[in-house]
């Protein structure tokens, strides 16, 4: 764009010494904004772009659809034609197709590294590759955590290949804690010290910082003030009777959502004030997976066991009883877990326990941490609104650590 207008400016300091009349009829002056807008690419033919999307997701996992892809979007500017391997791997991944939606994302990156969804490319590919929630999802076996370490190495090496050709990522904060995360899950514990004492020291890492700061607190002083708030998984002294009243010895704190555990079961417990004027009837058809939670109150429950922030398991029950869940992206993720629900005229509530196996390969003990976050969602005004979102996690900002007694 520079160019041409100082060109334009020169060609009309020089003519404007020549006689008017040698000048013939000149053109109206064009305003800076109006040349701009000349100059714009085509406007994106949404339509279009959508038929490419939905031939692609048309071949499932065909090694073929990748080169499609590519050949497809020969002519498209590549931000556009970036934006379309990305959205194309979100498809993929929410379907649990997840190698497919590594390859979209690998491509992403080498044949559009410099557009800005390379940024959000690069943090998928790294937390698909390091999440222990995706690689429990996957049936990995015994070799699991030597997997796990070498899955973690692998997008490592993504990441530093991309930041090489890509260098402005090297100051996302996003992008250096997803670093430290899968650097500590690769046994590189140099490498994510190094990155989170930049984070944790960076006024502008946003809450990325305190993620930083958790991660130095849990590993040397849990004695000082935690950089985020704490709650604590109790060992439970005994086995709760799922009946939805509560009525344990566990179960007699006031707080609305409470979590505990033993050897086989993470419990949970919720207790929610009715809302007037909402109905809570119950429904005797047989709970489904993944039901409809829309018009009901609710809870969202998100467990991050390697503290990534990102790639969690998500739980989700109603006043009913009736449940949805999902691993990340993907809702084909359908673990069993044991759910009553109870209440009165005033309160509702819900009683559950999740086994360990749905969960993880090794539970947790005395010590370790995760990362929890849950909202409560009433039913929306606007029945044309989907309140089981698409988002695959709660912002960073609403995470607790959740601390096992």
């Amino acid at each position: 764009m520079r160019a041409p207008l100082l060109i334009s400016f020169v060609l009309l300091v020089s003519c404007s010494f020549l006689p008017r009349e040698c000048l013939g009829e000149q053109p109206r002056p064009v305003s800076l904004a109006t040349h701009i807008q000349t100059q714009r690419q085509p406007a994106v033919d949404v339509k279009a772009i959508e038929r490419i999307r939905k031939i692609v997701l048309h071949q499932g996992e065909n090694p073929r659809a990748l080169a499609n892809l590519v050949q497809l979007t020969r002519d498209l500017d590549a931000e556009t034609a970036a934006q379309l391997f990305s959205d194309i791997a979100d498809d993929y991944l929410r379907q649990g197709k997840y190698n497919q939606g590594a390859n979209f994302l690998q491509q992403l990156l080498n044949q559009h590294h410099a557009q800005r969804a390379a940024r959000d490319g690069l943090l998928k590919l790294m937390r698909l590759y390091s999440s222990s929630e995706v690689n429990r999802t996957q049936q990995v076996n015994s070799s699991s955590a030597d997997d796990q370490q070498g899955f973690c190495r692998y997008a490592l090496h993504i990441a530093g290949d991309t930041l090489q050709k890509t260098t402005p990522l090297n100051n996302e904060p996003a992008v250096s804690f997803q670093r430290a995360v899968t650097a500590r899950g690769a046994n590189r514990s140099q490498i994510s010290k190094s990155l989170l004492t930049r984070l944790k020291h960076d006024a502008d890492a946003g809450p990325w910082r305190a993620c930083a700061r958790v991660e130095q607190w849990l590993r040397e002083d849990r004695k000082t003030k935690p950089p985020k708030p704490v709650t604590i998984c109790r060992r439970a002294t005994g086995r709760p009777y799922l009946d939805g009243a509560l009525i344990d010895p566990l179960w007699q704190s006031a707080e609305p959502m409470q979590l505990t555990y033993d050897d086989e079961f993470l419990y949970l417990a919720i207790r929610y004030p009715k809302i007037a004027g909402t109905a809570y009837a119950t429904d005797p058809r047989p709970r489904a997976h993944d039901a409809d939670l829309a018009a009901h109150d609710h809870v969202r429950l998100w467990l991050d066991l390697d503290r990534d922030y990102a790639t969690c398991f998500e739980l989700a029950v109603d006043h009913r009883g009736w449940t949805a869940d999902r691993c990340w992206y993907d809702t084909s993720w359908n673990p069993q877990w044991f759910v009553a629900s109870g209440g009165d005229d005033s309160t509702w509530i819900v009683e559950a326990a999740i086994p360990w196996e749905q969960l993880t390969d090794l539970p947790p003990q005395s010590g370790h941490a995760w990362a929890v976050a849950f909202e409560r969602e009433t039913p929306s005004a606007d029945p044309q609104i989907a309140r089981f979102s698409t988002t695959a996690v709660p912002p960073v900002k609403s995470f607790r650590i959740l601390l096992f007694e």
